[in-house]
């Protein structure tokens, strides 16, 4: 089962892709997010994939400057947040 994105994820990749096309290139941009969901898609066969996170329950993955955080349940893997590795984490 693919994973699943919390609304939260989302609008924190889309404020993403928005920061980074204002920044750079919409291409850029484009380049990062495709990194960022191509690797949350590995999750579907590797959910413990990521490393554990302070928080109990949940897992983290970096990809870049950015870290993905997840969880693993029996229906398959959702994600919480993505976030700069330089914010604070959830």
């Amino acid at each position: 089962m693919k994973p699943e994105w919390t609304a939260r994820a989302y609008r924190a990749l889309r404020a993403i892709e928005r920061y980074i096309a204002g920044e750079n290139t919409p291409e850029v941009a484009w380049n990062v997010i495709n990194r960022i969901v191509e690797t949350v898609d590995l999750l579907e066969s590797n959910p413990y994939l990521g490393r554990q996170a302070e928080r109990r329950g949940r897992r983290e993955l970096v990809v870049g400057l950015y870290v993905i955080l997840y969880s693993v349940h029996r229906s398959g893997v959702k994600v919480v947040a993505v976030t700069h590795g330089a914010q604070r984490k959830q």
